[in-house]
């Protein structure tokens, strides 16, 4: 069986990003972009399967911590 990053049926929404200037202040301390650009570069390099980065990319701009829980998961 083949694993994927996402649970199945996991739906993330720009509506989970931080909209208060205390939640951005606490996102902008975790390392969302550094871990996935990590997760780009082991799906690029390896060949593995976890598209989802590419799902997981589309927060970049403004990730809220739903999106960072999904994106360290196992």
């Amino acid at each position: 069986m083949i694993q994927t990053l996402l649970p199945l049926k996991i739906t993330l929404s720009h509506f989970m990003s931080p909209s208060t200037q205390k939640e951005r202040n606490l996102m902008s301390e975790v390392p969302y972009l550094s871990a996935v650009g990590s997760l780009q570069y082991l799906a690029i390099m390896t060949c593995a399967d976890i598209s989802s980065v590419a799902y997981l990319a589309h927060f970049n701009s403004n990730p809220g911590p739903e999106h960072w829980n999904v994106s360290v998961t196992d």
